[in-house]
């Protein structure tokens, strides 16, 4: 089975901001970003659990982990909520890459991740009353919405 691409700059070892961590938490950093989970937008949901399934890691470990990164600004967290700063800034910018972005956005219904992309996005911040009009909706009608697009 063909999997998505995900870019992975050699930069990444010796990032200043990933400075001190482990090999294995630079590893987990590259899984939160080349997961089959990831989205264009670098905002997807996925629990403690699953990535501890996933990864094979112990929980302490993930949590961690997820820690040192969160300091660190190179991920936000908000419940099930993650978004991996800067990972949509590697992507093409393809009409149909930003289409969905737009909808990763507005499925997102943590306001501390969408918050958090639009301050590291901010040319995108016009998406920001698309983005409230639609969770303030009903779910039937965001359905709707989304499929008029």
């Amino acid at each position: 089975m063909a999997g998505r691409f995900h870019p992975l700059y050699d930069g990444l070892w010796d990032d200043e901001h990933l400075e001190g961590l482990s090999f294995e938490c630079h590893g987990f950093f590259v899984f939160l970003f080349g997961n089959r989970r990831q989205r264009p937008s670098g905002i997807y949901r996925v629990t403690d659990e699953q990535m501890v399934a996933d990864t094979g890691l112990p929980v302490r470990r993930v949590r961690e982990y997820l820690a040192a990164l969160t300091d660190r600004r190179r991920i936000v967290r908000d419940g099930a909520w993650l978004f991996v700063a800067g990972y949509f800034k590697r992507q093409p910018k393809q009409v149909r890459l930003l289409d969905g972005v737009k909808s990763d956005l507005i499925a997102c219904t943590s306001e501390l991740i969408r918050e958090a992309f639009f301050d590291k996005y901010p040319h995108l911040r016009q998406w920001s009353a698309d983005c409230q009009e639609t969770i303030a909706r009903p779910s039937g009608d965001r359905i709707t919405k989304m499929s008029h697009q």
